[in-house]
This record gives C-alpha cells, sequence and structure tokens, in this order.
C-alpha cells in the first residue's frame, strides 16, 4: 500500500465530518446527516439517505478518524525508533573506531616489545607509554578521573 495520501487533508476532512452528527429522521428507512456548531444545529447534509447507509456511513467516520489517530501514534513511535536506530549507529561506529585504534596500538606494543634494539626495561616502558596514550585519546574522562 502507498503511503501517498495527503494526511493534512485527511486531517481537515475528519476534523469537518465531526461535526457531522446522525439524524435517523421520521421515517421509517430514511436518515440524514446534520452538521452543529457550538451545540447549535448549522446544515442539513445527505438528506433523505436510506437508514441503513446513514448508519455504514457513520461508522465509516467513525473508523476513518480511529485509523487517522492509530497512524499519527505508530508514525510518531516509528520515528522515535528510527532516531533511536541512528543514534546506535553513530555510538557502534565511534565504538568500532575505538576497537581499531586499540589493536593498532596492541600490535605496536608488541611490535616494540620484540624489537632488538630495546632492552626489556625500555620495550616495557615505550609500550606503557603508547597504551597510556591510546587509553588517554580514547577515555579522556577515566584519564581525568585517575589524575583526581
Amino acid at each position: 500500500m502507498s503511503d501517498n495520501r495527503d494526511w493534512q487533508k485527511d486531517k481537515e476532512t475528519i476534523k469537518y465530518l465531526q461535526s457531522w452528527r446522525l439524524d435517523p429522521g421520521g421515517t421509517e428507512d430514511s436518515a440524514a446527516f446534520y452538521t452543529i456548531e457550538n451545540d447549535v444545529y448549522t446544515d442539513t447534509k445527505a438528506d433523505g439517505m436510506l437508514l441503513e447507509d446513514a448508519r455504514t456511513l457513520n461508522d465509516a467516520f467513525l473508523a476513518l478518524e480511529h485509523y487517522h489517530k492509530q497512524y499519527a501514534v505508530e508514525k510518531a513511535q516509528a520515528d522515535y525508533w528510527r532516531e533511536a536506530t541512528r543514534q546506535g549507529n553513530i555510538e557502534l561506529e565511534a565504538a568500532e573506531a575505538r576497537e581499531q585504534k586499540l589493536k593498532e596500538a596492541i600490535k605496536k606494543s608488541l611490535t616494540l616489545y620484540h624489537y632488538d634494539g630495546f632492552s626489556d626495561e625500555e620495550a616495557v616502558e615505550a609500550i606503557r607509554d603508547e597504551l597510556e596514550a591510546v587509553m588517554a585519546s580514547l577515555y579522556p574522562v577515566m584519564d581525568k578521573e585517575a589524575e583526581a
């Protein structure tokens, strides 16, 4: 089903139809709709309709109003979840970037440890410095909390 409806126009139509009231009429099989504004009768609409048709039309008015409200609720929920998903994706991408940066730092640290030009103490110090720098860049809040 296509979503090409003009929902604002539908809303205006529903508002207009909310002023219609079913008048079963004076005869057995006849009915009409009339409009009210501020509890005052204003105009007769669809006079002389078969009562069964008028009731069906009245039910259709009520269903239209109900489904339009339901659409608005579901659209708001869909919009909420769309935004939540977008935010989640942004956070996921940031976490993946942090993970990649940590992997690279670990690989670099392992390379430093196995480099022949360093003593064990120098390699450990270089690894520590590298990991501390990466951690500080990834988690600056944690680094500031450690200093406090």
